[in-house]
């Protein structure tokens, strides 16, 4: 009984750490480094698409620095 316990509180912690793992901006330049140039559209994270599935978001990469980011909006 403690195990499935101590997972379901594991499984419910992962869950918002994930989400810190990307950065989230309003506009198209990377958070990290600023650039606007060397960015490429990429599939958003599965718990991106399942979790904030009411906002319109757009997942980047930025070949400069090599960080993933979601751009939340139009």
């Amino acid at each position: 009984m403690n195990m499935f316990i101590s997972t379901g509180l594991l499984a419910g912690g992962l869950v918002p750490a994930c989400l810190f793992l990307y950065r989230f901006t309003l506009s198209n330049r990377c958070p990290s480094c600023g650039s606007t140039v060397d960015l490429d559209r990429v599939s958003r994270p599965a718990l991106v698409k399942s979790l904030l599935f009411f906002l319109p978001t757009k997942g980047f990469i930025c070949y400069r620095c090599r960080r993933k980011f979601i751009k939340v909006g139009n």
